[in-house]
């Protein structure tokens, strides 16, 4: 998709002025950044007591459950890691979060790692400039 394209995908913004369009491409997407963590990335970013906890609750899961038992897999530091940003893997968080096999501030926690990119961002435009806007409308 263009920026053309992107700007053109919200009829509103035939309204709004360069500025305002150039806030609404800066705004959150819903789309996340990939993001492959690994065990050791879990007690970096969350601390000891939350990752252990996590991956036990997830080895518990992997006994009963074929797509847990392969996530937590990549979760070992030898392998890639799990994309933390992936709306599947962030489905499966949420899944976990309702079935109460993850409590809130853990399903919160996994869920924050990754940053939300940008409408801009989630094209491939990193640094927009109001010139940018303003040449393609």
């Amino acid at each position: 998709m263009t920026l053309k394209e992107l700007i053109d995908s919200d009829p509103e913004n035939a309204k709004r002025t360069d500025a305002e369009v150039l806030v609404w491409l800066l705004s959150p997407s819903g789309a996340f950044e990939e993001l492959l963590v690994n065990e050791r990335g879990l007690y970096a970013r969350l601390g000891p007591q939350m990752a252990e906890a996590i991956l036990q609750t997830l080895e518990a899961v992997a006994q009963a459950d074929a797509v847990v038992k392969r996530a937590l897999k990549w979760l070992e530091p030898s392998q890639g890691g799990l994309d933390m940003g992936s709306p599947h893997v962030r489905g499966m968080v949420a899944q976990m979060q309702a079935a109460n096999l993850l409590t809130a501030e853990q399903a919160a926690a996994l869920l924050a790692l990754p940053r939300e990119l940008s409408r801009a961002e989630s094209i491939g435009i990193r640094d927009l400039t109001l010139g940018m806007v303003e040449a393609v409308r």
